[in-house]
């Protein structure tokens, strides 16, 4: 029994005791081997393969056939028809402002076309009334101190501004009229007593009976070369008027009526004796 016990211990002692006798000490490394051959691009193994063209034609290729057509898209909504329809516009915008030698403009645009329409643009206030020709001024309602009359309104000319249009008006200060209007009415500014400025440019005939009359406040005014006559109590109790810039060259020319006191001490320059400086007659 002992020696079979004593067998059994020798045998795994012996098999280790080989087990390290069959290995061997570490050798040395072997030496490196030999680069392999370039590798070649996919271009060229597609002209190896038989293939000829250039590398767009390769890049083409490999894209594939074209695929099929998908299907159609739904149809969009009809548009509006704009051979016949009403504008529809938003409001007038001023682009143009007036000034005291050039009238101003607004436009106003269809939201349905572009449709684009222009107006000479007035103060805001001034009410029209449509005579032979054109329009006349008729009032003013409004709240700016400073008048530009517009030489045409809904594109005829202004050409008249009526009896007493403005009269008691304590607002306005300064007022433009253009060209356009050849008749001023009797007693058209009277009792403005706010009023500084006026300036009226060509073509009105004459200044008639009461126009500025009770205008306190006036200190100058521009009368055109086509004034002949001024009315009676034209200029009625304009005290502090200081200066007439007359277009023509010869203020004796004029015809004054009676009860117009004011215009015979004050200051007169005539043809180019004034000029206009950013639109206030100036002496030279």
């Amino acid at each position: 029994m002992k020696r079979k016990l004593l067998a059994l211990m020798i045998v795994p002692m012996l098999m280790l005791v080989c087990g390290f006798a069959l290995t061997g000490c570490g050798g040395k490394n072997g030496t490196n081997g030999t680069n392999g051959t370039d590798g070649k691009s996919a271009y060229q193994i597609w002209l190896d393969n038989g293939n000829t063209g250039t590398e767009n034609d390769f890049l083409n290729w490999l894209k594939g056939q074209n695929g099929t057509n998908g299907t159609n898209g739904t149809n969009g909504t009809n548009g509006t028809d704009l051979t016949a329809h009403t504008h529809t516009f938003g409001g007038w915008k001023v682009f143009i402002q007036p000034t005291e030698i050039q009238d101003g403009y607004e436009i106003r645009t269809c939201s349905l076309c572009g449709h684009l329409e222009i107006r000479v643009s007035a103060t805001a206030g001034l009410t029209f009334n449509a005579i032979s020709g054109g329009y006349e001024i008729t009032g003013y309602t409004g709240t700016s101190a400073n008048v530009i009359i517009p030489a045409t309104y809904n594109g005829l000319p202004v050409t008249h501004i009526q009896t007493g249009a403005f009269q008691d008006n304590i607002i306005i200060k300064n007022v433009t009229i253009p060209n356009s209007v050849t008749d001023i009415g009797q007693s058209a500014f009277q009792d403005c007593t706010e009023l500084k400025s006026v300036i009226i440019f060509a073509n009105v005939a004459s200044i008639r009976a009461l126009t500025f009359s009770g205008c306190t406040n006036l200190e100058s005014i521009v009368i055109p070369e086509s004034v002949t006559t001024i009315g009676n109590w034209a200029f009625n109790d304009c005290t502090k008027l200081a200066a007439i810039f007359y277009g023509g060259t010869d203020w004796d020319l004029v015809s004054i009526g009676t009860n117009n006191a004011p215009l015979a001490s004050v200051d007169k320059y005539c043809g180019d004796e004034w000029h206009f400086v950013n639109g206030v007659p100036t002496p030279k």
